[in-house]
């Protein structure tokens, strides 16, 4: 909302509290629909252009998402930008605020186009300027959408890479450690398979510690042990 008009009734704002309740959920739904189909596009584009290319396929799909940014930002920012400089009379800089403005949904009000009566604006403007923004709004959440996706990917890659870290570092400790438990313990083959019968409650102490890389420490102690007996 601009705030150029407002309601003020109470009837009429009573209308727009009711209204916007049900009209804001809706609209994000199919914003997100709208956002998702359009990002199926884009999916498909990649994939068709990816099944030529053999290598380097990583580097392709970045490149892929990187010029479908450049051409979303074309046609809903530096594009639209161009057009409200040229009918509305606002400089270029005021023209990239507005479209930022209007596509971030803060609408503070100070540019609305279309209301200048000193202008004769084309045929169904203000029709093209509401599908613009319509279009916008779902490409902005494709953009987002995408963005979070790609932090949630970073965030889950390091969280990965601190618990293989450690992991590694209870790996080779365990493998020291059967190396002195084996030399000093006389009842070793007692206290191996009493160590193995512990391995729920050692996955519940280190919960770092993957079921897999157990079963492998596991079986490098039993190797060790077998050999050096």
């Amino acid at each position: 909302g601009y705030g150029d008009m407002t309601p003020t009734t109470t009837h009429g704002q009573l209308f727009c509290v009711l209204f916007a309740l049900v009209g804001i959920p809706l609209n994000v739904v199919v914003l997100n629909k709208f956002g998702k189909f359009m990002l199926s596009i884009e999916q498909r584009i990649t994939t068709s252009y990816l099944s030529y290319v053999l290598f380097l396929q990583k580097t392709a799909r970045v490149l892929i998402t990187g010029i479908s940014f450049l051409i979303g930002m074309t046609l809903f920012i530096f594009i639209p930008a161009y057009g409200f400089h040229t009918f509305e009379n606002w400089t270029y800089n005021e023209s990239f605020y507005y479209t930022i403005i209007t596509l971030s949904t803060i609408g503070f009000g100070d540019y609305v186009p279309g209301n200048d009566p000193d202008i004769n604006y084309p045929l169904c403007y203000r029709e093209v300027v509401a599908a613009w923004i319509f279009f916008g709004l779902a490409w902005l959440s494709l953009v987002i959408n995408s963005f979070i996706e790609m932090l949630e990917k970073i965030s889950k890659y390091f969280n990965q890479r601190q618990s293989g870290r450690v992991a590694a570092i209870i790996f080779y400790l365990s493998i020291g450690a059967a190396i002195f438990q084996v030399l000093e313990e006389p009842n070793w083959k007692s206290a191996f398979a009493d160590y193995k019968s512990k391995k729920t409650q050692i996955l519940k102490d280190y919960p770092c510690l993957k079921k897999q890389d157990l079963e492998k420490i596991l079986e490098v102690r039993e190797t060790f042990i077998s050999e050096l007996y």
